[in-house]
């Protein structure tokens, strides 16, 4: 089974309200499947930093066969075309339903259906479309929203507070739950997912009386003073989705940095519990989607917790030894484990200058995937685009 999946948003910001959100369903199920035979438990949104307005321009873009790209995009002289960017199959998903209605209703019919948010952490470019879509939420159908206790408690404390915005737990619009890192839990009869910890910087706390009077510290991440005892790391998710009958999967990362940087050997954890997978006669694991932020830069105090090229294939050269540790030692001649494999790139910050950064990064990681003979398909998102992985 393949996974069709849609980035509504696929930014790392500044830019407002193209900031990283996915909805997921398997391939063979259509959208208007989904709709004309009430199919809610095939549709996930993974993240959501936009919702329902970018959804209401993408099917119009493919109602009227326009390219799906967000125009909120096309402000680069050489942005990568669709075709440039994946190496996976394009697709256009919402092109065939109904002319009739408009696409804002379409886009609210498929979010009525939406009843399971994965949060990989509290950070608003990957909530905000959840917070604000959530005034068309109901009663009848409260939403699921799913994410570790660090990141279900910032929502409860800090968002749905009734001062940054209303309760909508208590209203029983939401329905928040905490998930402990390494289990895997069904969130529906058609998912399951297991929740990885990921360090996505540092966390500068104030005094403990005032975090506890304010309960809320004050984050600065990867920028560095000489008291290291005031800094804590702030912990990111990434979720192991598996369509249950199938057994297929996608591992979806939130925003995260490089263990040579935090120095805590969480991915590589990942890399160790995932590299089995990988020897699996059908491969069921499908594809990887991840952060890389920005392009090549000479200081990692600038990364504020987020990955560069060099980083990424040092992380991803890290699964392919771990892949290669438990083959049998007469099968590791001559083998490349991730050849042909699809690693998506997400959450790519936007630049003030003239120039695409999703160009400059996919350069830098074709530069060195050939140079460490790793052979992945790498590609890279844009906002409005479907893929089949």
């Amino acid at each position: 089974m393949s996974f069709e999946i849609t980035f509504l948003g696929a930014s790392g910001g500044p830019i407002e309200g193209v900031t990283c959100s996915m909805l997921l369903k398997p391939s063979s199920v259509s959208y208007n499947d989904i709709l004309s035979n009430n199919l809610p438990n095939e549709l996930i949104c993974i993240d959501a930093g936009s919702g329902i307005g970018l959804l209401s321009e993408l099917i119009y873009n493919e109602l009227h066969d326009i390219s799906p790209l967000s125009r909120q995009l096309r402000i680069y002289n050489n942005m990568l075309s669709l075709e440039q960017c994946f190496k996976t199959k394009i697709t256009r998903p919402f092109a065939e339903l109904s002319n009739s209605i408009s696409p804002y209703e379409q886009s609210q019919e498929i979010f009525k259906l939406m009843n399971n948010y994965l949060i990989s952490h509290a950070h608003m470019d990957h909530i905000a479309g959840l917070v604000i879509n959530s005034a068309s939420f109901c009663q009848e159908s409260p939403k699921n929203v799913y994410g570790s206790k660090g990141t279900i408690d910032a929502l409860q404390r800090h968002i749905f507070n009734g001062l940054v915005w209303p309760n909508m737990a208590k209203f029983n619009m939401v329905k928040l739950s905490s998930h402990e890192y390494w289990q895997t839990f069904s969130i529906n009869d058609t998912y399951s997912v297991t929740i990885f910890d990921l360090s996505h910087g540092k966390m500068l706390s104030n005094d403990e009386k005032t975090s506890q009077r304010a309960e809320s510290p004050n984050y600065l991440h990867n920028s560095y003073d000489d008291n290291f005892e005031n800094y804590h790391n702030y912990i990111s998710s990434a979720f192991l989705v598996t369509h249950e009958l199938s057994n297929s999967s996608v591992l979806i990362f939130g925003d995260f940095e490089s263990d040579a940087v935090s120095r805590l050997g969480k991915n590589k954890r990942i890399w160790c519990k995932i590299a089995p997978m990988f020897l699996q006669p059908e491969k069921q694991l499908k594809g990887i989607i991840l952060e890389c932020s920005t392009c090549q830069i000479v200081s990692t105090n600038e990364l504020y917790g987020h990955i560069m090229p060099t980083h990424l294939i040092n992380e991803l050269r890290a699964l392919n030894d771990e892949i290669l540790a438990i083959l049998p030692s007469s099968s590791r001649q001559n083998v490349t484990p991730l050849a042909g494999f699809n690693v998506v790139i997400n959450h790519v910050k936007e630049t003030p200058n003239l120039s695409d950064p999703r160009r400059e990064i996919l350069h830098e990681l074709e530069v060195l995937n050939d140079k460490y003979k790793l052979g992945i398909h790498f590609s890279i998102a844009l906002n409005g685009a479907s893929i089949v992985l």
